[in-house]
């Protein structure tokens, strides 16, 4: 199955699958399966580059910024997702019947995570897959991981921001449920997530699963907040037919201890947005 991307030339998706060894690496693996732990250990390290990470919020520009991202960072969402995969538990969803919008996917680990801990065909039977991610160098490792855990599904690659998204990047299939991944994006200062769901809502089931860190400040849980009191304000009884909505605080399991907020919406979309 093929991979779609947008505003990246394929001569350059080139270049840059053949800049990144762990693109290889991922794409060339057979014997064994792909695991987050295996590709940490394999190209997380520390380098020159942590500084610019700017606390794992920076767009990254290279290779080496993916590994001292996987590096310090990686252990940290492993965490997340684990705790979270274990709320998923009541989802009870017809894989073929929807697709899948990881926002900001970075390199793909968020996807990765969720076909480790929960069940890999809550990825490799979707639909079709839209990864966002204003990084090009990120963007090209995230759709070679989920090329290896989905390797029959259509993925398309949306080189862009949030602000520059439109509903014309994604196709509007209204027989279509929508799963969408939240990986520590939402607690970012800079764009608005409801404007950003009223451009990828689709009629019928839309899944949130949304982590982050806990924090009072720079953004952080009060976007998070904000996103829940809407879906749940009483005057879109009409538009939300809400099954659940769980918000949970919990702590990283990681050397840092990190204090995390997760949040999941199963919620049905009974009328256009």
């Amino acid at each position: 199955m093929e991979s779609y991307f947008e505003n990246i030339d394929q001569e350059k998706v080139e270049t840059l699958r053949n800049q990144d060894p762990a693109v290889s690496f991922v794409s060339q693996r057979q014997a064994t399966p792909l695991t987050f732990s295996l590709l940490r250990k394999t190209f997380g390290r520390q380098n020159d580059t942590h500084g610019s990470l700017n606390r794992g919020r920076a767009i990254l520009p290279s290779p080496d910024h993916l590994d001292q991202y996987l590096y310090s960072h990686g252990l940290m969402i492993q965490s997340q997702w684990d705790r979270v995969s274990s709320w998923l538990k009541f989802l009870d969803l017809n894989l073929n019947d929807y697709r899948i919008i990881d926002y900001g996917c970075g390199q793909g680990i968020a996807g990765l995570l969720l076909s480790e801990y929960f069940t890999p065909q809550i990825i490799s039977k979707s639909s079709s897959i839209f990864l966002i991610e204003p990084s090009d160098v990120a963007l090209i490792r995230a759709e070679a991981i989920y090329r290896k855990i989905a390797p029959f599904c259509p993925i398309y690659c949306l080189q862009k921001n949030f602000l520059e998204l439109s509903c014309d990047d994604f196709e509007q299939d209204k027989n279509l449920g929508t799963l969408h991944i939240f990986s520590n994006v939402v607690d970012i200062e800079g764009f608005d997530p409801i404007e950003l769901l009223e451009k990828t809502l689709t009629l019928g089931r839309n899944i949130l699963l949304v982590v982050s860190h806990d924090r009072d400040c720079e953004g952080g849980t009060e976007r998070i907040i904000g996103l829940k009191s809407h879906f749940e304000n009483y005057d879109y009884r009409n538009i939300f037919n809400i099954y659940r909505s769980v918000l949970f605080r919990f702590e990283c399991d990681n050397p840092g201890r990190s204090d995390s907020i997760g949040w999941i919406l199963d919620v049905d979309v009974e009328t256009e947005v």
